[in-house]
């Protein structure tokens, strides 16, 4: 082995290939695409991963709007409770009762959110780790190129360059897997708001129903009650 060829070995930091596989100007050319090809894929990552960050946000908004929207109701609950007045405390009753499970909802959706992004954040970032590496020995081939043409045969060139390719192209698969489970993870989560719209008692009978919303809205007067303290007589 030349020394040459002991130095890129050496270099390549214990790879397979030896200067004996010879990139051309056209095998260049294409690794330089694939480079730019993965380079666009990352784009396309870090922009749905934008767009989940900002769901996110827009749902950790909508708890905070719903949990005030509770607390101003049973505010208003507690008083309804201290003025006797039944017909506005059954009222008050009965929309928090309905209130809470939308609440809890929503909260789940921010946690299943927050999960997904600090996922898919550490994703891009060993993607785009990847991307430097590959751009680093693209620049490396590009400047030896002269050298290697000098140093090895010309019908060495295939060899290299097919394994070179074959590298590039493994990595935009694993790019383009992580696409599809972006994909498939955006259908899981409209398949899960619609689930979570949907009426959960759609299969109950109006009585069993009734019942159910009148235990809720005692729950809520009851806890109401439990947190205002005994009542003064005026």
């Amino acid at each position: 082995m030349s020394l040459f060829n002991k130095l890129v070995t050496l270099t390549r930091g214990g790879a397979r290939e030896t200067a004996q596989a010879l990139i051309d100007a056209n095998g260049l050319r294409i690794l330089a695409q694939e480079v730019c090809d993965y380079e666009q894929s990352l784009i396309v990552s870090r922009r749905e991963l934008t767009q989940l960050v900002a769901e996110r946000l827009r749902t950790e908004r909508e708890a905070a709007q719903q949990r005030e929207q509770i607390a101003l109701r049973e505010q208003q609950l507690a008083v309804a409770l201290s003025r006797d007045q039944p017909q506005e405390v059954t009222l008050l009753a009965g929309w928090i009762a309905e209130q809470e499970p939308l609440l809890q909802r929503t909260e789940a959706r921010v946690a299943a959110l927050r999960n997904d992004e600090q996922r898919l954040t550490q994703q891009q970032r060993l993607a785009a780790q990847e991307l430097q590496e590959y751009q680093r020995q693209l620049r490396w081939l590009q400047a030896q190129r002269s050298g290697q043409r000098a140093a090895v045969g010309a019908g060495r060139a295939q060899g290299r360059n097919a394994d070179l390719r074959g590298e590039l192209q493994a990595s935009l698969q694993r790019v383009r897997a992580l696409q599809e489970d972006d994909r498939r993870l955006n259908e899981a989560e409209r398949a899960l708001d619609e689930a979570l719209q949907a009426d959960a008692l759609t299969g109950y009978d109006r009585v069993q129903q009734q019942q159910c919303r009148e235990q809720a809205r005692a729950a809520v007067i009851a806890r109401v009650r439990l947190a205002q303290g005994p009542v003064r007589p005026a």
